[in-house]
């Protein structure tokens, strides 16, 4: 009999025990659940730090070109923000920019919705903006492309050049951040 209590009190102490241990996955979950929440600007901080052209966006959270890059390649179409250099912009009204995806070289042409807003026509190449909208693949028209080509001032020899349509991303912009000053603001990009 003593035998069998000293059992049940060795079993009921391991059970206890055995209870009062959190498993690694509850403790991994819990670390994920307490990550910081991402900061949110007010319009008052973000118009202090930015030139706001179109909707007031926010820029925690943006991806970069080679996240959207990837995003592009799993998907036909994504709604999101990207924080990206310059490459080129409408030299006739600022009415699109294009920025460069550093993994193909490809170039996405953003454009503004609704032809509502413009970005600087002067603004400098490889200006860090940040911009939301819906990013997508689709074919250019030759008209379109040459269209382009003389908003960016190319000569009539390089218009004439152009006599395909060109598969393209493509970017329909809602609003762009152009930072104040010479250099971006800190700004943590993340993919969502």
């Amino acid at each position: 009999m003593l035998r069998l209590n000293l059992w049940m009190a060795a079993g009921a102490l391991l059970l206890l025990t055995q209870c009062s241990q959190k498993p690694e996955s509850a403790t991994a979950e819990t670390a994920e659940t307490t990550q910081a929440a991402p900061v949110v600007l007010t319009k008052a901080q973000i118009a202090e730090q930015f030139d706001v052209k179109g909707d007031t966006i926010q820029p925690e959270g943006a991806v970069t070109a080679a996240e959207l890059e990837t995003m592009l390649g799993e998907k036909t179409e994504v709604d999101t923000t990207v924080a990206a250099p310059v490459e080129a912009v409408c030299k006739m009204k600022g009415c699109w920019m294009k920025i460069k995806l550093p993994n193909s070289g490809k170039l996405v042409h953003v454009t503004f919705k609704d032809y509502s807003f413009f970005v600087p026509k002067d603004m400098a190449i490889s200006t860090n903006v940040i911009f939301k909208g819906h990013a997508y693949q689709d074919t250019l028209t030759v008209e379109e492309l040459q269209h382009y080509a003389e908003d960016d001032g190319k000569s009539e020899k390089e218009i004439a050049a152009i006599t395909k349509p060109e598969v393209t991303y493509l970017f329909n912009a809602t609003g762009v951040l152009i930072p104040k000053k010479a250099e971006t603001p800190a700004v943590s990009t993340t993919a969502k």
